[in-house]
């Protein structure tokens, strides 16, 4: 009864404006060494 109701409302449309939410996806501020970097640099200054 459920993949009647899912069939009816559109569940393939939903999946397809899903992929396009992961396309669109922002890439963050720092890269991972740029991160890393940073947080030696404070661990060094700090102690």
């Amino acid at each position: 009864m459920l993949a009647a109701v899912a069939a009816t409302m559109g569940v393939h449309v939903m999946a397809k404006g899903l992929d396009k939410k992961k396309e669109q996806k922002k890439k963050p501020a720092k890269t991972l060494k740029e991160k890393r970097a940073d947080k030696n640099e404070k661990k060094a200054t700090r102690g």
